[in-house]
C-alpha cells in the first residue's frame, strides 16, 4: 500500500520544535567541543540544582487558584534572565 503524502500548512513553516529543532543540533555541537551544557528545555530541572526557593513557593501557592495553567512557550522572560546568569 503506497504511503499517503501529508503536506504541512503554509502557518507552521517557521514553527520549531526546539526539541530537535537547531537549538537542540547547536547543544549537540558544544557537547562535541567539550562544552558542558545544560538542558534545561525539557525534564527537571532539580536535578541540576536548581531549587524552588521557600517564598517563591508560598508565593505560588498563594496566588496558583488565580493564575492560568501555562505561561508563553518561551517561558517568563525574569525567569530566564535570572536561569542565565546562575
Amino acid at each position: 500500500m503506497p504511503q499517503r503524502q501529508i503536506s504541512t500548512a503554509a502557518c507552521l513553516h517557521e514553527v520549531r520544535y526546539e526539541i530537535r529543532g537547531e537549538l537542540a543540533r547547536r547543544s549537540l555541537e558544544l557537547e562535541q567541543q567539550g562544552h558542558a551544557i545544560i538542558k534545561l528545555n525539557i525534564g527537571n530541572p532539580a536535578l541540576f540544582g536548581f531549587e524552588t526557593p521557600s517564598h517563591l513557593r508560598a508565593a505560588i501557592a498563594e496566588h496558583l487558584p488565580d493564575s492560568d495553567a501555562y505561561c508563553h512557550q518561551q517561558g517568563m522572560a525574569a525567569a530566564r534572565e535570572a536561569i542565565a546568569m546562575r
